[in-house]
């Protein structure tokens, strides 16, 4: 199977390498399952909107969709979903997905295991895409289908539990009433079991149940079985018994968790598979995999399931003499050379299995693995029937092997709860052991943050966890957590009975890196700093040797279940070590005393990839240089990390530098700023073109926050000793474009957002060598205009100039600004159309660029238009509503609480303007109540504004000494924000305010100021739409222009002072 999977049959999930898959909000999991239904094939564009949306699509259908495609590719591996002829497919094998899966197999007559694949109802948790009713209906008539042909044949072949089948279908029957196959199965084996009369009883029940609810009689199938019971063609009888298989299998002592669908899996390939290998690191449960799959299936071996215990075998010569001891065919001989007596021994073997059904299981292999393939191969030539199950950490690399990799125990994501984590396998085999240790342990709200943290910390390997919830007799799960850095000490005492390499953490691990030749070893220890996985570039610089060598020796590892292979996001192969496994090698490097002299490696690595990468992130293949810098995003924050540790200024603050733009791209800001903070706070020198990049990300992190004013100060001092420093490299795109940046903000003397670009000499930035730079300086000082309200006619050239010179070096974050910048300047010319299309190209650059947080605000920016103009011309509110409520529900799910809010905003605005104002106040108080208590949501002055002057308005027909404090406090964040484009929306809510108060006049003034403020009017506020409409009927035309004048008139302070009043 592959390492994409897709549970359909059940709760919806995608599981990869092991781990559940968030999918976000539930119209990417419709669409994940609508894909999966029709895997490997394509659905078109079409079908998918009507299987989406029903009758009730949203406008921009396609557009809409792209959003939903967009959002969830970016939570899958890379190539899983792609488009492909008109529509959109699933990348995956009918095999990875559990419907198409239980249908191969019930076509295979092996119904019981097709049976085995569902783990609840089909597509549950799906309720609202129209495509699920009569898919969920069309999957269970299939099950039901199959679990009655399953019924028949064990009823007509007389192998079955009696009890057990007559409770089964007294169930069913319940459930399915007007099923006849379940009652005539059911009829039989009562009969055959000597209950003629509960066999007749239920005919009879079954024929009132079909007269009464729909007027039928019972078919001629099921009056055939009635006459056969009345005729005593149906004989009571024992049923016939499978005979008991023979076996040495061990009864368990433990519960078996979590590996339900293993089971299954190994079940399917046993039967139709001579040679299964289930391979994985040590701890993973092999053993106990191999074993549980072993007695389930014991009754299909008449002949034996035997395991071989190969653990203690150390010599060679012994392997055979352990199969025979096993299945006791030994005989009282004393021999004295070996190679007698392993001929002998295979004698025996053969001449003992010949002609049986055998299924022998071959229990830790690695140690002996060339010996015991040969073994293998040699058994399973000789024997036809034979049937063999290996557990090994690594292939015996026979021809016909099918090896089965163990993935570790599935863990749940933040923001679970006790009840859902005890869904995944890792929390249900952990709390079920802890509570054997500990009685009186219980998996609740407390509790949960340190048993997810265990999990996840131990990879989700049962023998870690098994003995992580073993010391709960005397810790806390909280201290089990916290003593995790020194998990070799902590997690001993495994069973008595277990051999010594399986009682310790450390043991199980040291016998894997025993079996490792010098070069395995080598490269396995240095692997152990790469926290994030390893490419094979960084394999290959790691050891010194060519990229060819690196793939064979991480190939070897992965084949010994050191390492797991995965697809890094460009497809290239990539590898990961447990974390556990990692902290091995770390210890082995300190041991012989080389493990800064690797990490020195491996930060100069990763200080070159980083300053490559970094142009990159500003060119066409800005794409690829993001996917790269997304995999290795943990090896370079460890690489900072020792560099700081070691007093590495140079190496620190040139990464560090280095990343801004990628954390910035990825909407990142307080990640870049933290990591800045931490590099300036080394007592060391830095060297001036990346320190003054650290000190500007810093500097952007404090500007929205009022308590930062004092940190500010020192931070431009510290930016102009800097640009003084001669060692600085003025050229360096980041550099020149923060030098003008400082300078356009030093022009922000007070809360009037004055600027005069005339006076900055921004020549280094527009004359750069590099076109992007270029093109960013007439971007920025665009935005510093327009922030100023300051807007002049040589904009649009600069806007023009901008988007061309970005799309000339192909960057997508450029396009996106300018595609919205221009949408910004034709919704202020009331063109709410025209702004929509270039919004929606912006969205469509971002998430080609993936960044997702900016896409979203632009897509909550697009329904906020849909909703002005519904107040214009009216239009589909529910489907406004809904679209609101699916921007809101995505930002949630990403954890993107400014986008939620502003979506939010969005919503009173809506409600107010459709005329349900009770529902616009009761939105109102919510979001002021959310404001006051969630500051991480609202930090940006801007966006308090914005939430606070909304309320306001929806507030003021209900409680307007309420709806005067939220202005007050929305005009004392405008002037913080120094955004006149924030000052002249609240100016506006002002004016809505004197126009309440029945001042018409002040009203008029103020949009007057506002318009001032701005620098031009806004026509895509429908406030001022509103407004200019009422106010130039109440007060005539002639008036009202004349008073609009006069405050559009206003000195800057004075238009302020009127329309942001104090108090």
């Amino acid at each position: 199977m592959g390492v994409v999977q897709v549970h359909l049959l059940g709760p919806v999930e995608v599981v990869v390498g092991g781990e559940t898959v968030d999918l976000g909000g539930p119209r990417s999991r419709a669409l994940v399952a609508r894909l999966a239904l029709a895997a490997p094939h394509a659905v078109a564009v079409d079908t998918l909107v009507d299987d989406l949306w029903g009758a009730d699509p949203p406008r921009n259908a396609h557009n809409a969709l792209q959003s939903v495609v967009s959002r969830t590719r970016s939570r899958l591996p890379d190539g899983v979903l792609t488009s492909s002829g008109g529509g959109y497919r699933l990348v995956v094998a009918a095999d990875d997905v559990d419907a198409h899966r239980f249908t191969r197999l019930a076509g295979e007559g092996r119904r019981r295991e097709a049976l085995g694949v569902w783990s609840g109802a089909a597509l549950d948790g799906l309720d609202d895409a129209p495509f699920v009713v009569p898919a969920t209906a069309a999957l269970e008539e299939r099950r039901i289908a199959v679990l009655e042909d399953s019924l028949e044949d064990e009823v007509s072949s007389g192998r079955y539990d009696p009890a057990g089948v007559v409770a089964e279908l007294t169930g069913l029957v319940d459930a399915h009433p007007y099923r006849e196959r379940l009652w005539a199965a059911l009829m039989r084996v009562l009969a055959a079991t000597g209950r003629t009369a509960d066999a007749l009883a239920a005919y009879e029940r079954m024929r009132v149940r079909l007269a009464d609810d729909l007027g039928l009689d019972p078919s001629p199938m099921t009056q055939a079985v009635q006459q056969e019971i009345l005729s005593g063609e149906v004989a009571a009888s024992a049923p016939r018994e499978a005979p008991p298989s023979r076996t040495n299998l061990r009864t368990a002592l433990t519960s078996f968790v979590g590996r339900e669908q293993a089971v299954a899996e190994l079940s399917a390939l046993v039967t139709s598979h001579r040679l299964v290998t289930l391979v994985g690191p040590g701890g993973a449960g092999k053993t106990r995999l191999a074993a549980e799959t072993a007695a389930r299936v014991a009754a299909s071996y008449p002949d034996g399931v035997w395991m071989i215990e190969l653990a203690a075998v150390t010599d060679p010569a012994d392997i055979l003499d352990a199969v025979v001891g096993a299945l006791d065919l030994r005989e009282v001989v004393v021999l004295d050379r070996a190679a007698e007596r392993r001929v002998d021994d295979r004698t025996r073997l053969v001449e003992a299995l010949t002609g049986r059904q055998v299924l022998l299981v071959a229990d830790n292999c690695e140690h002996l693995v060339a010996d015991v393939a040969a073994v293998t191969e040699d058994l399973l030539q000789a024997l036809p029937e034979l049937r063999v199950v290996a557990t090994s950490r690594e292939p015996l690399d026979l021809l016909g092997e099918v090896v089965l990799p163990v993935a570790p125990l599935d863990v749940p994501m933040d923001g679970t709860t006790p009840r859902e984590a005890l869904q995944h396998s890792a929390v249900d085999l952990f709390v079920q052991r802890a509570r054997a240790a500990a009685p009186a342990f219980v998996l609740d709200d407390a509790t949960l943050p340190a048993v997810l943290e265990i999990c996840r910390r131990l990879d989700g390997q049962p023998l870690a966890l098994e003995l992580a919830a073993a010391r709960l007799r005397t810790l806390t799960a909280s201290q089990v957590a916290a003593r995790l850095g020194d998990r070799f000490r902590l997690l001993t005492g495994g069973s008595r009975t277990a051999l010594p390499r399986h009682r310790t953490l450390r043991a199980v691990v040291e016998w894997s890196w025993d079996l490792l030749d010098e070069a395995e070893r080598v490269l396995a220890e240095r692997v152990a700093v790469f926290p994030a996985g390893i490419s094979v570039p960084a394999a290959a610089a790691i050891v010194g040797i060519d990229e060819a060598g690196a793939l064979d020796l991480l190939t070897a590892l992965a084949d010994k279940s050191l390492l797991a292979p995965i697809a890094d996001n460009l497809g290239e192969p990539r590898f990961r070590m447990l974390e556990t496994l990692r902290e091995y090698g770390t210890d082995r490097l300190v041991e012989r005393g080389e493990a800064d002299a690797v990490r020195r490696a491996h930060l100069a690595y990763f200080r070159r990839l980083a300053h490559d990468l970094e142009p990159r992130l500003r060119r066409r293949e800005q794409i690829e240089a993001l996917a790269v810098l997304d995999d290795e995003r943990g090896n370079l924050l460890a690489a900072v990390s020792y560099a700081i540790d070691s007093r590495d200024g140079d190496s620190a603050a040139w990464i560090a530098s280095d990343l801004a733009w990628y954390f910035s791209l990825r909407g990142q800001h307080d990640e870049i700023a933290d990591l800045s903070a931490r590099v300036l706070a080394m007592d060391v020198p830095l060297p001036p073109t990346p320190e003054l990049v650290c000190v500007a990300m810093r500097f952007v992190a404090q500007i929205d926050d009022p308590r930062s004013r004092a940190g500010r100060g020192a931070l431009i001092e510290r930016i102009a000793a800097l640009r003084e420093d001669p060692d600085l490299d003025r050229e360096a795109p980041t550099v020149t474009l923060i030098l003008v940046a400082t300078d356009l903000f030093s022009t922000f003397g007070d809360d009037t957002g004055r600027v005069d670009v005339s006076e900055i000499d921004m020549s280094a930035a527009l004359e750069h060598r590099d076109p992007w730079v270029r093109s960013a300086a007439r971007f920025v000082r665009l935005a510093w205009q327009d922030n100023a309200g300051a807007a002049t006619r040589g904009d649009e050239d600069d806007l023009a100039h901008a988007l061309e010179g970005f799309r000339e070096v192909g960057d997508r974050w450029g396009q996106a600004m300018g595609e919205s910048t221009l949408a910004s300047a034709y919704e202020r010319a009331g063109k709410l159309d025209v702004a929509r299309d270039h919004l929606q190209s912006a969205v469509e650059l971002l998430d080609e660029l993936g960044a997702d947080r900016d896409a979203g605000q632009l897509r909550a920016r697009l329904v906020w238009l849909a909703v002005g103009d519904q107040a214009r011309t009216g239009g589909d509110v529910a489907t406004l509503r809904r679209d609101l409520a699916v921007v809101a529900e995505e930002a949630r799910s990403l954890g993107h609480r400014d986008t939620e809010a502003y979506a939010q905003v969005a919503e009173i605005d809506l409600e107010r303007w459709v005329g349900d104002r009770e529902t616009a106040w009761r939105l109102a108080t919510r979001l002021v109540t959310e404001l006051e208590s969630d500051g991480s949501a609202f930090r940006a002055p801007q966006f308090r504004a914005i939430a606070l002057s909304a309320s306001a308005v929806a507030t003021l027909p209900y409680d307007a000494a309420a709806a005067r404090a939220y202005l007050a406090r929305a005009a004392a964040e405008a002037r913080r924000a120094r955004d006149m484009p924030i000052a002249a929306l609240v100016a506006t809510t002002f004016a809505v305010l004197a126009a309440h108060d029945g001042d018409a006049e002040l009203a008029a003034r103020r949009l007057g100021a506002a318009r001032q403020i701005r620098g031009a009017d806004d026509l895509g506020n429908c406030d001022t739409v509103t407004l200019t409409d009422t106010l130039g009927e109440s007060l005539g035309r002639a008036r009202f222009d004349a008073l609009v004048a006069e405050g559009a008139a206003l000195s800057r302070e004075d238009a302020l002072a009127l329309a942001l009043p104090e108090s």
